[in-house]
């Protein structure tokens, strides 16, 4: 169940789609499955300025919006920092679901969206979004310490870039 999700208790979303009745049927789903919908966008630009304003934990789009490419509009939300998309489609079409295959794109929706599928699709992308997050840490964190350990060397001696210790 959403609402007593471990994960993100009141997960807040936007949501954008060019169709106005999948826009209300947002307003009345995600509240119902006990999530926070900041807002809801008809465009790619309007998408960006609310993530930007609002700060959302994971946006659900369709994959045509009027104005720009949904993966553009992904991209640009996404400089400021990683966020989980999850993106809609009126019919299946095999190209748009391999051009989903980004870094931002978690599940890939075909219409129309039910409650059912959001209550499942919701909490299974934040968990494997959490789990990246934690990957994203402990590869920093490892880097971080391999740059340290070549800048110190062993033993005090200095080692190159590049060079390998047997």
């Amino acid at each position: 169940m959403p609402s007593e999700n471990i994960i993100a208790p009141q997960l807040r979303i936007i949501a954008a789609d060019h169709q106005s009745e999948s826009r209300v049927h947002y307003k009345t789903i995600l509240p119902g499955l006990g999530y926070k919908l900041l807002s809801v966008a008809q465009t790619g630009r309007e998408l960006i300025e609310q993530c930007r304003h609002h700060g959302p934990d994971l946006v659900i789009a369709d994959c045509k919006l009027p104005d720009m490419d949904v993966l553009d509009a992904a991209e640009e939300v996404c400089r400021a920092g990683r966020l989980p998309f999850i993106v809609t489609a009126d019919v299946f079409d095999p190209q748009q679901m391999m051009r989903n295959e980004t870094n931002h794109v978690w599940a890939y929706l075909i219409k129309p969206i039910n409650s059912r599928h959001l209550e499942a699709v919701i909490p299974f992308v934040l968990h494997r979004f959490k789990k990246m997050q934690a990957r994203f840490l402990e590869i920093k964190a490892l880097r971080i310490e391999v740059n340290n350990g070549l800048e110190t060397g062993v033993n005090g001696v200095r080692i190159s870039p590049g060079v390998c210790l047997k």
